[in-house]
């Protein structure tokens, strides 16, 4: 427990150090109980989600059935409630105990279409799992060479990142402007009918949108969970003349990216080089509670 304290309480730190404190924060785990207590006594008002990949490990090893994987994960990625009723019939018709357990779960704690915070893109641990994945030989190591080597690699990440960032001339990251410039062009063969200067119905295929600017919404629903405009409300945004730029969240401004990278991670000289004041020395650390 008191490992997860300590964890979670640095990422407030650093979280903080960033944005300040935010409404609408969401954290992406596991089902561990004892990060969501921790989560609870930390953060205040803050939802946390479970990471897709995770559930669906606890759905191979409790469930199957043909077409579980494909239909749950359509489940979990789709942003509109009635798309997400109608694969879910689906998947409990396929596999009968599956949507009880899921319902347990909560469908807001891992479905796009139900969340309660923004989860932007973000479904999964998979940069956790990556970390883990990068030091899966050190890991071996006794513990002060694991921190050493988790520093250096802290160490390099920030500064290949503030340079990327420092040499991008867009007004968004590069990622965020790749998924602009695709939501242009499906918006291209979109039609428009406007209500006023704010709320708009856009004719995709056999589909109408509402679109309202002024609260950032669209009924496709991935407009206000992503933060960043979808196609319908591109065509909106393009026919009012509006700035792009100024309907995105800032967390995908250039500005907060070279804001998460600007602190600098020092190297540390050789151990034999450290004076270590006598109260440090002195300190008996003791292993923790088990």
């Amino acid at each position: 427990m008191k490992k997860w304290t300590g964890q979670i309480l640095l990422n407030k730190i650093a979280v903080g150090g960033v944005y300040g404190d935010r409404l609408g924060l969401v954290i992406v785990s596991d089902r561990n109980p004892n990060i969501a207590k921790t989560i609870r006594e930390i953060y205040s008002g803050v939802f946390q989600g479970i990471c897709m990949q995770y559930l669906l490990h606890n759905i191979k090893n409790k469930f199957w059935g043909i077409l579980v994987d494909m239909l749950y994960y359509c489940c979990a990625k789709t942003y509109r409630l009635c798309e997400f009723a109608c694969l879910m019939n689906a998947l409990t018709l396929v596999q009968p105990r599956l949507g009880p357990y899921l319902q347990e779960v909560g469908y807001e704690r891992w479905s796009r279409a139900y969340s309660e915070g923004c989860r932007y893109n973000i479904i999964t641990t998979n940069i956790s799992e990556c970390i883990n994945a990068i030091l899966v030989k050190e890991r071996e190591l006794p513990v002060t060479a694991l921190a050493e080597e988790m520093r250096s690699l802290v160490q390099r990440w920030h500064y290949e990142r503030r340079t990327e960032a420092e040499k991008c001339k867009t007004r968004l990251t590069p990622s965020a402007e790749t998924l602009l410039s695709e939501q242009y062009q499906l918006s291209m063969r979109m039609r428009l009918d406007p209500a006023n200067d704010t709320v708009y119905t856009v004719l995709d295929g056999d589909k109408n949108e509402v679109v309202v600017l002024q609260a950032m919404t669209c009924s496709c629903r991935r407009f206000q969970l992503e933060q960043l405009p979808c196609a319908h409300a591109m065509i909106a945004i393009r026919h009012s003349k509006r700035d792009v730029y100024d309907l995105c969240s800032e967390y995908y401004n250039l500005s907060t990216w070279k804001a998460i990278y600007a602190g600098v991670v020092y190297p540390l000289p050789h151990q034999g080089d450290w004076v270590v004041p006598n109260k440090v020395r002195d300190v008996k650390v003791l292993p923790p509670d088990i």
